[in-house]
């Protein structure tokens, strides 16, 4: 029997996506895949996912270093704040209100910097209605590393067996499963809601 309903974050509840935000500067094809490759996908990205550093201010420099022919994009993204543009996906804020008022605990799980975290979850009242909390940062793990699973499911003391897991990574969910967590990749609300209905009848 599912008691438990346990959410990723990014991709699934949350729009994160910087990647966008770049194009507000309205840099030529050249200059924007550019600066994709220095700043989302260095490996510094990353780590802040996995807490090496407490914020992404504290990285600038490093990234400079490694990208100086960015400098000026680099300094004037990350002293934007765009972090303030992460919203919830209201299809699946709703799917996440309907499980909630259905009586399941929610629990969430996933990768995050700690200053994006701070930020989500003092801004959206949602994370009010959840019972636990495991982020990468915090603990210095990420999916799909199995002892971070492990970690939630000590911390908590949860029965695999009664959690479903609702991620958008399908390595991410094959770990779950190994577990012996029911785990749903999610795509889209109408397949979450389906998937989740065939789980938990």
């Amino acid at each position: 029997m599912i008691k438990n309903v346990i959410f990723d974050l990014g991709k699934v509840l949350i729009d994160t996506n910087p990647s966008e935000y770049l194009r507000k500067y309205g840099y030529d094809e050249e200059k924007y895949q550019a600066l994709l490759d220095a700043i989302l996908y260095d490996t510094l990205w990353s780590d802040m996912d996995i807490g090496k550093y407490d914020s992404c201010k504290e990285i600038v420099e490093i990234y400079v270093e490694k990208h100086k022919e960015l400098e000026p994009e680099i300094r004037q993204f990350f002293a934007e704040e765009w972090m303030e543009l992460y919203a919830p996906f209201e299809d699946a804020l709703a799917f996440y209100n309907e499980v909630f008022d259905r009586g399941y605990d929610i629990y969430m799980l996933t990768n995050f910097s700690k200053d994006g975290y701070e930020v989500i979850s003092n801004k959206f009242d949602f994370f009010k209605k959840a019972k636990g909390s495991v982020v990468s940062s915090h603990i210095k793990m990420v999916k799909p590393n199995p002892e971070i699973y492990k970690y939630l499911l000590e911390k908590y003391k949860l029965n695999p067996d009664e959690c479903v897991f609702i991620d958008d990574s399908a390595v991410n969910i094959k770990t779950a499963n190994e577990l012996g967590i029911h785990g749903i990749v999610y795509t889209d609300c109408d397949s979450l809601r389906k998937c989740f209905a065939e789980v938990t009848k």
